[in-house]
């Protein structure tokens, strides 16, 4: 096929793939309707936007001859090892992460015992369920055919500002602090698309992808106050000087998780995978 074609592929793929995200939020709704419940849980929508994008991958894959093995969500023994590499990875660099800016902030962490333990255990499948839309809409389907189209480096620069600017989106973020909320998003997408490139398939990027998640809302987390969110097993409540010093719009205070990308590449750099074939 040819180039253009490829790129109308996966400008066509991401507009779907855009509307059943948005299509997934009155399915939420109407199932609360039915349900009698004010709201779902976090998971719910989740689940639902991963089934709707992974049809709606699978179906595009199905089309060319292909399943979604070829995007490495097969749970091969060569895949699953790519997941807990991947995994190991993302929950020691982000504990170590955690720390090191906990650290610099100045702030006490508090252990909230085993009834915090226990939803932070069962909290690693909503963890799953909100990211796994993020690589198949940025590092699925369309971003393969991008590499066909433009090359491996110029995809995953494209599929990496888009992904900055997907968490910038609703922030009301401006200036340099709008410009922090971006850059440091697409610097994890440069490392998760180059794992993707890497390995052909997902299951790494989504190891590192989820351990770093998991460990940041689940394990060591920063809060305002008692009244911000679910407590982690690890909960660090910030005041406002400690809050700038966590995530102020200067580079001082990004510098951590740059570190932390950094190492990420090279520890997965020298990390042996196995040779998988082309999608």
């Amino acid at each position: 096929m040819s180039k253009k074609g490829l790129l109308l592929k996966a400008v066509g793929f991401t507009a779907i793939a855009l509307g059943l995200v948005a299509a997934a939020g009155p399915i939420v709704g109407m199932a609360n309707a039915v349900t009698g419940l004010s709201s779902a849980p976090a998971g719910v929508y989740g689940a639902v936007v991963s089934v709707l994008l992974l049809a709606a991958t699978g179906l595009a894959l199905r089309l060319e001859g292909l399943d979604l093995g070829s995007l490495g969500l097969v749970p091969t023994r060569d895949r699953i090892r790519e997941l807990v590499i991947g995994f190991a990875a993302g929950v020691l660099l982000f504990v170590i992460l955690a720390l090191v800016r906990g650290a610099f902030a100045g702030v006490t962490w508090t252990f909230g015992g085993l009834q915090a333990t226990l939803p932070v255990l069962a909290s690693l499948l909503v963890a799953l369920l909100l990211l796994l839309p993020e690589e198949l809409l940025f590092r699925g389907y369309a971003f393969q055919r991008l590499i066909q189209t433009a090359g491996a480096w110029p995809a995953i620069l494209i599929s990496a500002a888009l992904f900055g600017l997907y968490h910038l989106a609703g922030s009301g973020m401006w200036g340099i602090g709008a410009f922090f909320r971006a850059a440091m998003p697409a610097l994890g997408g440069v490392v998760f698309g180059w794992l993707a490139v890497r390995t052909r398939g997902l299951a790494l990027p989504i190891g590192l992808h989820l351990g770093g998640n998991w460990v940041q809302a689940a394990v060591f987390s920063f809060r305002a106050g008692p009244n911000t969110g679910p407590a982690a097993a690890w909960t660090a409540y910030v005041t406002e000087s400690q809050q700038w010093a966590l995530d102020g719009p200067d580079l001082a205070s990004h510098l951590p998780f740059i570190v932390a990308m950094f190492l990420a590449v090279v520890i997965l750099r020298l990390t042996p995978v196995p040779r998988q074939r082309s999608v």
